[in-house]
């Protein structure tokens, strides 16, 4: 049965190499899967694909009398390429077959050389895959052959060559090779940011940088939080980054926002950075004023969130250069709140930012703070010291201030600062909002204060039932943990009524929760 079987198979072997001669490809492929064809003995018919290592020799007695495919089609070029199509999709299909065992090498390499020929796409996806049976020499050579560049450097990747694949990726991006295919500078720092070897990364982190900084800075920004190397530590990046400013501006800024480090020196340096930017943009004869408006956005949102640079290196640059707005929020960092709010309401004429001002730089604080600022912004309004038509000016301002609905103040201060000349009328509106919070705030304190009575009342009545609760000892009772009568005239009595000695009251389990037992169990002495 078993001869009868191979006998058939041969046979349908031997048609299908008919059915191929006469490019029936589909019968041809039916019949060799059938009669379970050695798939050597097909690609041997393309000399070109088989592996140069191939020792295969074709069966004796053969299945047929074809010399070569190209003899085969009469040298016929379009023959010759749906043959050659014919056997790529026959090769697919049976590659993770039981047909392709023993064959793996002759297949892939057959495919290998099938896809840089035709098909460059399904290369990339074949070469991404894993196990793949092609001799590392003679698939080099294939690929470059072929000009499949980024192909070629999938395949020293296959190697563990990674210097090479950069090698080959830098000359597709400077135009030394040409690959259509390939992604592009975003690939390649994608792989340099995951890329253990730290000495191969280094050596092409100049090539990025001088091509685009903003990009490049990946190649560290990018990187696994866990990664450890003294050439990979900020300070380091950030002293070779110099002779790339844009980069650097961009790692500092993600050490600062995204890492959230709190080191002075960092914040301190983008800080410069962002105020040498303005500085630069200034000096220009027509200084375009969306980028220094951007400029300007960035440097006063660092100001404001971080409290880690050094103020008075700031000051000074920012004095210098007449940047008010600077100026007043690092004054507020010195706490030099009435020099902050004189630049906003003099110097800038923003009477709406130094209302911000106040509210900003009282968050968190207690009201005797936000009273503090809102009077400080009121004397500014109401200086004496200013000419008369300055503090005619001011007047509409001050009152505004006063009438604000998030403006706070201490009255009685308020009241003592306010020209004896001034109208109730002027006033009308405050004195009403803050009549109403006296008011509100005394109503308050004293639902506060009867509450408090309540509940010390309450806390009294308890104090005296359990002061008035006698227990009667006798010469059984004995302790509820650990069952010895009571020697000692000390005890503890539990929220249930249990007696235990005072060293074994932590040991009863009440099934009560903790904060309860803690406070139910109180030591008495006997009388």
């Amino acid at each position: 049965m078993v001869v009868c079987c191979g006998v058939y198979q041969k046979i349908q072997q031997q048609a299908g190499f008919i059915e191929f001669s006469l490019l029936h490809f589909e019968e041809a492929k039916e019949l060799f899967l059938e009669g379970q064809l050695d798939v050597r003995e097909l690609i041997s018919l393309f000399p070109d694909l088989l592996p140069a290592s191939s020792s295969f020799i074709r069966r004796n007695p053969p299945l047929h009398d074809i010399g070569n495919v190209s003899e085969m089609c009469s040298f016929e070029s379009n023959e010759i390429q749906s043959c050659r199509k014919f056997l790529l999709h026959y090769l697919e299909t049976i590659r993770n077959s039981m047909d392709a065992a023993g064959s793996k090498i002759e297949i892939d390499t057959a495919l290998l050389k099938l896809y840089a020929e035709m098909d460059y796409t399904t290369l990339l996806q074949f070469l991404s895959g894993t196990d793949i049976g092609c001799q590392p020499k003679e698939g080099v050579e294939v690929l470059h052959r072929f000009q499949r560049y980024h192909a070629l450097a999938l395949f020293h990747l296959k190697l563990g060559e990674n210097d090479s694949a950069l090698g080959i990726w830098s000359k597709i991006i400077s135009g030394e090779f040409s690959d259509p295919f390939y992604p592009g500078l975003t690939h390649f720092i994608e792989f340099l940011s995951k890329l253990s070897d730290h000495l191969l990364l280094w050596k092409y982190v100049d090539f990025v940088l001088e091509r685009d900084q903003r990009l490049g800075v990946r190649i560290f920004t990018e990187r696994s939080p866990s990664e450890t190397s003294e050439r990979l530590r900020p300070d380091f990046i950030v002293e070779y980054l110099h002779r790339f400013p844009v980069a650097l501006v961009k790692f500092l800024e993600y050490l600062v926002f995204e890492k959230k480090l709190e080191k002075e020196k960092f914040h301190t340096h983008l800080a410069v950075l962002y105020m040498d930017n303005v500085l630069q943009i200034l000096k220009l004869p027509e200084p375009e004023q969306t980028d220094l408006n951007d400029s300007r956005k960035k440097l006063q949102h660092l100001l404001h969130s971080s409290s880690l640079y050094r103020v008075q290196l700031l000051l000074g640059k920012a004095t210098e250069s007449n940047l008010h707005k600077e100026c007043a929020i690092l004054y507020g960092k010195l706490e030099e709140h009435e020099k902050a709010l004189k630049i906003l309401v003099h110097q800038l004429q923003d009477h709406d930012a130094a209302e911000d001002y106040c509210i900003r730089m009282s968050n968190g604080r207690d009201k005797k703070y936000r009273h503090r600022l809102f009077y400080a912004l009121l004397s500014v309004y109401l200086d004496s010291t200013l000419e008369e038509q300055k503090r005619e000016e001011m007047l509409p301002a001050a009152i505004q201030l006063l009438n604000s609905e998030l403006a706070e103040f201490d009255v009685s201060k308020v009241l003592q600062l306010i020209p004896s000349h001034w109208s109730v009328a002027i006033l009308d509106q405050f004195l009403v909002r803050a009549l109403r919070s006296s008011l509100h705030h005394r109503y308050c304190c004293r639902l506060q204060s009867a509450l408090a009575r309540g509940e010390n009342l309450q806390v009294k009545f308890s104090k005296i039932h359990i002061e008035n609760t006698s227990i009667i000892m006798t010469e059984d009772r004995i302790c509820a943990v650990c069952k010895h009568s009571f020697v000692e005239p000390a005890f503890a009595r539990h929220s249930n009524a249990t007696l235990t000695h005072p060293q074994c009251a932590k040991h009863l389990n009440l099934n009560l929760n903790v904060s309860q037992e803690s406070n139910n169990p109180f030591l008495s002495d006997l009388r």
